[in-house]
């Protein structure tokens, strides 16, 4: 406040939506990382069937876009779309 009025603090705004775009981000990693995990066990054991081949492909390519998505554009992050 600045004694009269509330005073909109845009920095803690901005700094408020950067960290939970990194927290998605960080969630949204660790789930493809463990779909790929899974699909890579299959693939190495010669147990995949030809959909979790194509399946592993897509993942392994979302998780290469969200390694370059900037989080900095929060709260208007342009997230790949998931397989």
């Amino acid at each position: 406040m600045d004694g009269k009025a509330w005073v909109k603090n845009a920095q803690a705004e901005k700094d408020f939506h950067t960290e939970m775009a990194e927290r998605e981000l960080k969630e949204r990693m660790s789930l493809a990382t463990t779909r790929i995990s899974t699909l890579q066990d299959a693939v190495e054991l010669g147990m995949a069937t030809d959909s979790e081949v194509y399946s592993l492909k897509t993942w392994r390519q979302y998780r290469v876009l969200l390694s370059r998505v900037d989080t900095s554009t929060a709260p208007d992050v342009d997230w790949p779309e998931q397989p």
